[in-house]
Parts: C-alpha cells; sequence; structure tokens
C-alpha cells in the first residue's frame, strides 16, 4: 500500500496498552502540551485508570494503526468503538512528522474498510470545523443533533436511515425493559423498599450481557423524562455509581 511517497501498512489491536497510549498521545496534543515521553505517560496514566474503570465499555474498542512499510514508525491510528450493528470513531490522529500527507484519508479508507454495515464518525465542535472538509471528502455528512446530543457525528450519505433504525432500536429495547423495572419497584415508596425489592430488579436486569451494557441501561433511565420517579432515579444513580466503582454487579 501507497500513500504518496510513503510505504505504508495497517495493524489493529485491542489492547489495553494500545488503547490507552493512542489516547494519552491524542490528548497531549488537544492539551497544547509537547509530545515528550514525560507528558505522553502522564496522560497514559490517567487514560489507564479510567480504563480500568470503565472496562466492560473500553473491551468495545479497537485501534487501527498506520505504519511506515520500511521503518516500522507509526504514522497515525483511529480509535473505532463497536456498537451493536454499527461503528463509531472517535479519534483520528496523524504524528505531527507525517502532516499534509494524505494519511487522514487513509486512515478514515481503512476505518471504512474494518465497520460494519454503518460507520459513524464523531466530533468535537473544535475539531468539526477544522475536519469538516476532510470528512466530506469522504462522502460523510453530518446527521440530526437528537441523535447524538454531545458531539457532532457525521455518516455516510447513503446509511443515514440505518443508522436512525438503529439507535431507535436500542431506544425500544430500554424503554420496554424501564417498563419492567417500574413493574418491579411497583409500590415502592421509600429507599427501604428499593432495597428490599432488589431481587426483583436484579431479575430484570438480567437481560443485559455485561456491566457496559447495564451501565448503558442506567444512563438511559437517568436520561428519559417520561414518568420521572425520583426515588428510582436516586436507586439506579447509586446502583450506577457501585457499577463505576466495580461492586455492584
Amino acid at each position: 500500500m501507497k500513500n504518496n511517497t510513503t510505504e505504508v501498512s495497517f495493524s489493529s489491536s485491542n489492547k489495553a496498552t494500545d488503547l490507552c497510549l493512542t489516547r494519552a498521545k491524542y490528548i497531549t496534543e488537544s492539551l497544547g502540551e509537547d509530545l515528550t515521553k514525560a507528558n505522553i505517560n502522564k496522560n497514559y496514566k490517567r487514560c489507564l485508570k479510567e480504563y480500568r474503570e470503565n472496562f466492560s465499555i473500553n473491551t468495545k474498542q479497537e485501534v487501527g494503526f498506520l505504519h511506515c512499510s520500511k521503518t516500522n514508525v507509526e504514522i497515525g491510528f483511529y480509535l473505532k468503538t463497536s456498537y451493536q450493528g454499527w461503528d463509531s470513531l472517535s479519534i483520528l490522529y496523524v504524528n505531527p512528522d507525517f502532516r499534509g500527507q494524505g494519511h487522514s484519508k487513509t486512515l478514515i479508507n481503512l476505518y471504512d474498510m474494518d465497520c460494519q454495515d454503518i460507520s459513524v464518525i464523531e466530533l468535537s465542535p473544535k475539531y468539526f470545523e477544522e475536519q469538516k472538509s476532510l470528512y466530506e471528502y469522504a462522502g460523510y455528512t453530518k446527521t440530526i443533533d437528537y441523535l447524538f446530543p454531545t458531539s457532532i457525528a457525521l455518516i455516510k450519505k447513503d446509511s443515514f436511515e440505518e443508522l436512525i433504525k438503529a439507535v431507535q432500536a436500542d431506544c425500544i429495547s430500554y424503554e420496554s425493559i424501564y417498563e419492567e423495572l417500574l413493574k418491579a419497584t411497583k409500590g415502592c415508596s421509600t429507599r427501604s423498599d428499593y432495597f428490599r425489592n432488589s431481587e426483583k430488579i436484579m431479575n430484570v436486569f438480567k437481560v443485559f450481557k455485561n456491566e457496559g451494557e447495564l451501565t448503558d441501561f442506567c444512563k438511559y433511565a437517568l436520561s428519559t423524562s417520561t414518568n420521572r420517579n425520583h426515588l428510582l432515579d436516586d436507586f439506579i444513580l447509586g446502583f450506577l455509581q457501585r457499577l463505576t466503582n466495580g461492586i455492584a454487579a
């Protein structure tokens, strides 16, 4: 594979060390810090701590590396998160010495080939303005805001309807589970009632395959504005905090 004047090769990894090191490089530059070993190592330790706290979520992630074929020097990378039926790119990074040579386009193309049927690119507002033309050139367009309220998301134009269906399917599933949770806690009027009904609540949670899915549901349950139940909110919030600390499951 060639990219302008540099012959390149591609590899991927889901190892914690690779995921955290790539994040650390990206964060170091985003903070305006020099890309020294000391700065990268400082941010690496922070990323590793966060990885361990959110292990079940991070296992869905993979980093794709672009290397110089002759020297094996790292040119850049992307960070991909896989969901049910679709993938999301949250970081695209090219090392300073290799910028301006078309490697960003190569990484986007490799990400496309590595994805499931639906591929999404999530950006902060700052990076959207800086990189908009790059992603548009690769065939991506901005989605409607309600699908991704905390970031700007881009998607291939021909995948837009499929993405809406996938996201809505997740929401419908969450709604039905939330309804089961309401049934399991019907009649609970105090915090003690909720703890006495903990076995029924855990039976509702058995549909989730891992802590990552359960964490995502808890966040959904806290964000929904339908039929607010503040005692249930308090119970879910406490459960979510214990999940984050690794002591709920």
